[in-house]
């Protein structure tokens, strides 16, 4: 058999085919490391809050309730605060 036949054959095909796998898991696993790195502030970030969700869910449950008890409440809430936000925009731009 000649050189070229050899480096045909199933065998050597199936190895080559390996080695791009291995060299392509290996460039996936440091991507992935890199990826774990750059992201490792936003995880623990998630993490406090998600320390939260317990008590936000409780209390928003409540000014749930005590809105649907009294909507005209949070209608006149609202539209104090627009007027306040209004207010300090319109303050923050006399003040530049």
């Amino acid at each position: 058999m000649s050189k070229e036949a050899k480096s045909h054959s199933p065998a050597e095909q199936r190895r080559r085919i390996e080695r791009r796998i291995e060299l392509e898991r290996r460039t996936i696993a440091a991507a992935v490391d890199e990826w774990h790195v750059a992201t490792a502030s936003i995880d623990r970030s998630v993490e406090k809050l998600a320390r939260f969700k317990r008590p936000a869910m409780i209390i928003g449950g409540y000014f749930m309730l005590r809105v649907f008890k009294r909507p005209g409440r949070l209608m006149r809430l609202a539209k104090r605060g627009i007027g306040l936000y209004a207010l300090s925009r319109n303050l923050r731009g006399l003040l530049k």
